[in-house]
């Protein structure tokens, strides 16, 4: 492609171009052209990457309204059958109260993409029981087990780690039947606290846990899940200091344990 021509004025002093003069003119108009196509290439790398970051959002919002797609979902499909049932209407309503609450932070969080999560102090028992609260829609019901007054404090956002929580939950339940089981438990330790999501479902080899579990894009539920989820809990668990840890075996379940340092202040 032409991106240009060097024009040459006419000498002070009479003189021909011999073949070292070519020999430099073309060193120099490779040279300029190598210049212009690594320019380019920078442009349109850097176009790449700014597709691709919008792509990983486009695609971490789609994660999070296919949840809250899932969850109002089930409040029509089990409105047929407890639509005269007083309760069910107060937990539809608060069901579709807590959708339009995430919905409205998800848009807050997209308009200040810029500006990083509030992290605080507060309560990790607290929003473990919101988080199973949250989860309630769905068979088996996850419980809390072990001492339900274990209140320990931990330096995040409450609503990103309760999205965290929330969503290992959810995995636990569609991995497990109905009539299984499903626990949460939460455990000091020294100068840290470990939440434990436990199931006695499917289960998981290890080569899916080390190549497949948390990769980005890869998911085993077809086109109703985005393969994030995962993926998201664990760069954020990592982001305030925690990490996650799996242990797993085919047929006889799961647990997934949270590690977060705690706040002694």
């Amino acid at each position: 492609d032409l991106y240009g021509f060097i024009g040459l004025t006419k000498a002070p002093a009479y003189s021909t171009l011999n073949f070292e003069d070519h020999d430099l003119l073309r060193t120099v108009g490779r040279h300029v052209a190598t210049h212009l196509k690594q320019a380019e290439s920078d442009r349109l790398l850097s176009e790449a990457q700014q597709f691709s970051t919008y792509h990983r959002l486009a695609a971490f919002l789609m994660h999070d309204l296919n949840n809250l797609a899932a969850q109002l979902s089930l409040v029509v499909k089990n409105a047929e059958k407890h639509k005269d049932d007083p309760e069910f209407i107060d937990d539809t309503i608060a069901t579709i109260a807590n959708s339009v609450s995430r919905m409205n932070r998800l848009l807050g969080q997209l308009s200040n993409a810029a500006e990083p999560p509030v992290s605080s102090s507060f309560d990790l028992l607290a929003v473990i029981n919101k988080a199973v609260e949250r989860s309630k829609l769905r068979q088996p019901l996850a419980r809390i087990v072990g001492d339900a007054d274990d209140h320990v404090f931990v330096v995040a956002n409450a609503e990103r780690l309760c999205g965290v929580l929330e969503h290992l939950i959810r995995n636990a339940q569609d991995a497990t039947s109905d009539d299984g089981d499903v626990t949460v438990e939460i455990e000091s330790l020294e100068n840290e606290v470990a939440v434990r999501i436990r199931d006695k479902g499917e289960g998981m080899t290890d080569q899916f846990i080390s190549e497949r579990l948390f990769r980005p894009f890869d998911s085993t539920k077809g086109s109703q899940s985005m393969g994030i989820g995962a993926y998201q809990a664990r760069e954020y668990i990592r982001t305030i200091g925690g990490q996650i840890d799996v242990v797993s075996t085919p047929g006889v379940g799961t647990t997934f344990t949270i590690r977060l340092p705690a706040d002694d202040q």
